[in-house]
């Protein structure tokens, strides 16, 4: 609503971010299939979520709303893309239950 769309309209245009999420995190889970090294897919999905942001933060006082919901949809998008790759990481790397314990309690996104 604050880029100046109706209530109804914002509610539905904000769900085409999260929509995308889904494309998104299919693609770097199949990149971490075909590398076969789920830090470097890790590392490139953050990478990508970074530069998104990145790329808001400059755009957004220099565009029109349209642009702007375009902008904000693809950081939407791309934000959740490393936490399956993340999650089947820490499950392969740690040795015991306690240690997975820890290390999903030490990401701050759960």
């Amino acid at each position: 609503m604050s880029l100046g769309f109706g209530r109804i309209q914002a509610n539905a245009l904000a769900a085409v971010g999260s929509f995308l999420t889904l494309p998104v995190t299919l693609f770097f889970a199949w990149l971490s299939d075909r590398i076969n090294n789920r830090g470097l897919a890790v590392s490139i999905a953050i990478a990508t979520y970074l530069i998104a942001l990145i790329v808001l933060r400059v755009a957004q006082m220099h565009v029109d709303k349209w642009s702007k919901f375009g902008l904000w949809t693809i950081v939407n998008g791309l934000a959740v893309g490393y936490h399956p790759i993340h999650n089947a990481w820490i499950q392969m790397n740690c040795q015991n239950a306690a240690e997975r314990s820890i290390s999903v309690a030490c990401d701050d996104r759960y």
